[in-house]
């Protein structure tokens, strides 16, 4: 029984590997859109989305069959809620990137009105994303809490980036709405990055058995 219980958890850990290199490749292509480059951006990021919920779907199933057809113990029980729970979160970051699409798709955000910090915080939730992710898969304690010490540091970047651009509203009587997009995006951005230290925090249950508020 735990030789089939082993098998399918590996099942699970691929998964949501897959899950995760999606993750990063959407955020990837939102970049690409803050640089101008929308043709067929949108689409990509609407069908990877979709592709994304369908790996949550997939991942919840596994689960349950876990549950259901193994006999888990309490260790095995906490890894396999805290699969369910990645996955969830790993979803809300694909409806995350696509809504970033849907501004950059019908905004007026050219290259020359791109908040350059926006990048940089973008690949740094895109990495926070993967090390949560691989952290789960290889029950790697310190991974996960290295993701979750880089909160605080995502949080400065968006609160860096809210005051430049609310000084660029203030002196700049056009282009206010691109601005207000930017700042929106940048938002998405934070919350994604707390999604992948909600990964870390079930990272550290699963090891642990302790919540992390």
């Amino acid at each position: 029984m735990r030789e089939k219980y082993t098998q399918e958890l590996q099942k699970l850990h691929q998964v949501l590997s897959e899950m995760g290199k999606s993750c990063a490749k959407s955020i990837g292509l939102t970049c690409e859109g803050l640089h101008g480059n929308m043709n067929g951006t949108y689409g990509q990021l609407v069908e990877r989305g979709e592709e994304i919920h369908d790996m949550e779907r997939s991942v919840e199933a596994k689960c349950i069959q876990l549950l259901l057809l193994q006999q888990p113990v309490a260790t095995d029980l906490r890894r396999i809620s805290s699969a369910m729970k990645i996955a969830t979160d790993l979803g809300r970051i694909g409806d995350n990137t696509v809504d970033i699409a849907e501004i950059l798709q019908t905004g007026n955000i050219s290259a020359e009105s791109g908040e350059g910090g926006l990048v940089q915080m973008a690949e740094k939730t895109l990495a926070m994303i993967w090390e949560s992710v691989e952290a789960f898969i290889e029950d790697d304690q310190k991974k996960a809490e290295t993701v979750i010490g880089l909160d605080d540091e995502i949080d400065r970047m968006f609160a860096k980036i809210r005051i430049e651009l609310g000084n660029r509203m203030i002196k700049e009587n056009e282009g206010r709405n691109a601005l207000l997009d930017l700042l929106m995006i940048a938002k998405y951005y934070e919350r994604m990055a707390d999604h992948a230290v909600n990964v870390a925090k079930w990272v550290l249950y699963s090891i642990t058995g302790k919540r992390f508020r």
